[in-house]
């Protein structure tokens, strides 16, 4: 009896490394392959080591071991093949032509172009000015010294006729042109014709609180989403 269950090893090892070859052509059973192959091989290693159907053991090693060989190749081509779908929809986001995968390979992709000239053309795609109004409110200094606060009104108006939510970021500029601070507002789910006031700066402390006493309030950006 206690050979039969030695000999159920090599049995197992060569049932398991069929099916984990079998499996492993088809992709979507990758996971299951690798398991059986994994279970194949040890007990493959457990019927030799008892010499016992050392036939079927030495076959359930080799089919568990082309079937690892297949299952890792079709990960790696499933894996190669997504980034290159990955790479296109980023190439049609940003106004490339085929994949940026492709171009970074043959010398032409140029990140800095992507970050810095493109720049313009990315926000023209992605903005909301024609989406909404903003208007700036007369600026409140609350409280005294240390404490001081400050509160921008900055209103944003839904000008479309649909639902939409709105990002608008707000610069404080110095006399002299230096920058003070900026601060982003959200504005969500407006419906058509809708108005919500905002307050910018809000946590501004300090030095800052004194410079914005002089500045200037200038839109940086204005971002619509349809939600």
């Amino acid at each position: 009896m206690e050979q039969n269950n030695k000999s159920a090893f090599g049995t197992a090892a060569l049932v398991l490394g069929i099916v984990a070859a079998s499996l492993s052509v088809l992709f979507i059973f990758n996971f299951i392959s690798m398991v059986c192959a994994a279970l194949s091989i040890i007990f493959a290693i457990i019927a030799l080591s008892n010499k016992q159907s050392v036939k079927k053991s030495v076959w359930g090693l080799v089919l568990s071991g082309i079937s690892i060989v297949i299952s890792v190749a079709l990960t790696v081509m499933t894996y190669a093949a997504s980034l290159g779908f990955v790479g296109n929809v980023f190439g049609k986001i940003f106004g490339y032509d085929g994949s940026i995968f492709e171009q970074f390979e043959d010398g032409e992709f140029d990140f800095n172009d992507l970050i810095l000239d493109d720049y313009d053309d990315i926000y023209d795609r992605f903005n909301g000015e024609d989406d909404c109004t903003v208007e700036f409110g007369e600026i409140e200094f609350v409280g005294e010294g240390t404490d001081m606060r400050v509160k921008l009104p900055v209103k944003i108006t839904n000008i479309t006729d649909e639902m939409k939510s709105f990002s608008v970021t707000v610069e404080a500029v110095n006399p002299d042109g230096s920058r003070v601070e900026t601060d982003t507002l959200y504005a969500e789910s407006l419906r058509a014709g809708q108005s919500q006031t905002l307050y910018a700066f809000e946590f501004a402390e300090g030095f800052n609180v004194e410079n914005l006493k002089t500045a200037t309030f200038n839109i940086l950006t204005v971002e619509s989403y349809d939600w």
